[in-house]
């Protein structure tokens, strides 16, 4: 392997596909170095470098993006915090479905972050840890919302009693993970005992409710009629317009696939393409990368009134919107928007899956060279079966 000092990216190119060079990429960078490079997606217009922050969608750098970022510095506490086994046990949390103080609260106390007795005896804080309410027991976390005399009171109003008493008690979280198993999603937000019990957990529970009904009012106000037009099937264009259907399909081990389908007013297909590219990538960066291939491919074969439509919502509202921000998928919006300026007519549409067969099997063709493939005369009969049966 040979890798020169003063070697660039640009030598990585290839200007004229606006592509990774396979070739040089095997030449100069281990296979390690190789992988990671084919996840950079590129423009095929080669645009000038920018700047952007990887960790959010849109490019643009958050506070809280800016707070994880830092966090997954830490693996451990990264795995232990947020993947690995307990991830499915974070989603829940931040999905309970009542005030965020609330799912701020249990993910503290599944973390050990809540200052009880306890933790401020260990950190030396104070003199002794023991509880303040019963004196009989080390206030930790699960001895203050579950376990102390002074709210037991309130959990003996809760249906799911029993299960809790038989939960695993050695922390917060192993409770928490014991009640989900359970298929329990009842949450408990504790500050000072209710005289009345009874009166207490009905509340908590009419609590949540309204803070729901609230949260939908104030923060979810009525939706602005859409621009995206969504179709259910697939049907003909109007007379010499040319329709493209695209699709990705993301496979690992077979990096990623696009499709493009493109037919006439009759239905006849004019040219169906596949492409293949090395690399693991985000199913909504694939799909805005087969619509820009598609507009692409009409480019190449000189169409000039066209519609595109694709399965992927989100990537028709931005091209419709011309909404492109600094994120990866973002390359390919913009790209679609610019090849689309020479066309005589534009449109593009969001068409369901069950509409969008040709295009999703074409995704899925192995190109002879293993990067590219054009059919135009010839179709294969897969192909050719679903085209027919959208007509």
């Amino acid at each position: 392997m040979e890798s020169p000092a003063d070697l660039r990216v640009a030598d990585l190119l290839d200007a004229e596909r606006g592509e990774w060079c396979e070739e040089k990429i095997e030449l100069h960078l281990s296979n390690e170095d190789a992988n990671l490079v084919r996840q950079i997606p590129l423009s095929s217009r080669l645009p000038a470098d920018v700047r952007y922050w990887w960790p959010t969608s849109d490019g643009v750098y958050t506070t809280k993006s800016g707070y994880w970022m830092g966090r997954i510095g830490h693996l451990r506490g990264w795995v232990t915090m947020f993947g690995g086994e307990a991830g499915d046990l974070w989603k829940r949390v931040w999905s309970l479905g009542g005030p965020p103080n609330l799912s701020h609260f249990v993910w503290r106390a599944c973390v050990g972050a809540l200052a009880t007795r306890e933790r401020l005896f260990k950190r030396h804080i104070i003199q002794d840890g023991w509880c303040g309410q019963c004196n009989n027991a080390f206030e930790t976390i699960p001895h203050a919302i579950f376990w102390c005399p002074m709210v037991q009171k309130v959990w003996d109003q809760v249906p799911f009693k029993t299960e809790l008493l038989e939960a695993p008690q050695e922390s917060f979280m192993s409770i928490f993970q014991w009640m989900v198993q359970k298929t329990y999603r009842n949450s408990v937000v504790f500050d000072n005992p209710w005289r009345n019990m009874e009166e207490g957990a009905a509340g908590f529970v009419r609590m949540v409710e309204e803070y729901k009904k609230y949260a939908a009012a104030a923060f979810c106000p009525p939706r602005a009629p859409s621009q995206v037009s969504t179709r259910g099937e697939w049907r003909a264009p109007h007379t010499g317009v040319v329709r493209i259907n695209t699709d990705a399909e993301v496979r690992e081990g077979r990096g990623v696939g696009l499709g493009v389908a493109l037919r006439n007013e009759r239905g006849q297909l004019l040219g169906v393409c596949v492409r293949r590219i090395a690399g693991t990538f985000r199913p909504e960066l694939a799909e805005a990368w087969a619509a820009s291939f598609g507009v692409e491919m009409a480019r190449r074969l000189k169409y000039a009134r066209v519609e595109l439509e694709c399965d992927a919502i989100n990537v028709v509202k931005d091209v419709i919107s011309r909404k492109v921000r600094k994120g990866t998928r973002d390359l390919h919006i913009e790209d679609i928007i610019h090849l689309s300026e020479p066309f005589i007519s534009f449109e593009m549409f969001h068409i369901r899956r069950n509409g969008n067969t040709v295009a999703h099997l074409a995704a899925r063709l192995e190109p002879v060279n293993g990067v590219e493939q054009i059919f135009v005369n010839s179709f294969p009969q897969g192909i050719q079966t679903l085209a027919k049966l959208d007509t």
